[in-house]
């Protein structure tokens, strides 16, 4: 048969104060991250949007380079066929075709570094992302800690931080071998 420990059992009360520094670690903690998540959100959002942009009209590009190279290919060999024949006037409208076949071609060649700068900017966006995100200040309750770098490199630095103060409220964390 089990009984439940005294009110004034000493092992209690320290577990007791132990969950409660626990609850209060949390909540703390919660504040600390809500602050980093409300400090990104305007960035990312920015960038979510230019992105977007970005992609439809890369997207765009490729496929007005695609369908114009496809027309021009369509347009050289009509002009070859058109050329090979007897008659003068299939000829001249032979070499306009190939001519325009040709141009569409470089169109499409032409929307296609179009396209790769949109790309360009795409690396770009995400580079600004980055760096309007750093450096982060943390108000703590004994100290002020900057967060620098890339935001992975800030995003460790936070695990870091709330791991130091995980261990100061609770202790050494054990690590298996």
């Amino acid at each position: 048969m089990s009984a439940l420990p005294a009110e004034n059992d000493p092992m209690l009360q320290r577990v007791r104060r132990i969950r409660e520094r626990d609850y209060l670690f949390v909540d703390t903690l919660q504040g600390y991250y809500g602050t980093f998540v409300k400090s990104m959100e305007t960035p990312y959002q920015e960038w979510r949007a230019m992105s977007y942009e970005e992609v439809k009209q890369m997207r765009e590009l490729k496929r007005k380079a695609r369908n114009h190279t496809i027309m021009g290919a369509a347009a050289i060999i009509g002009g070859i066929a058109a050329a090979g024949s007897g008659a003068g006037s299939a000829r001249a409208a032979g070499q306009v075709g190939i001519a325009g076949g040709g141009y569409l071609i470089k169109s499409g060649f032409d929307r296609r570094s179009d396209a790769k700068m949109h790309i360009e900017a795409l690396q770009e966006l995400g580079d600004s992302m980055e760096a309007e995100v750093e450096p982060q200040i943390v108000e703590l309750e004994d100290r002020t800690v900057t967060l620098t770098g890339s935001v992975e490199n800030q995003y460790r630095q936070w695990r870091e931080l709330l791991k130091e103060i995980y261990e100061a409220e609770t202790g050494p964390l054990e690590t298996s071998i």
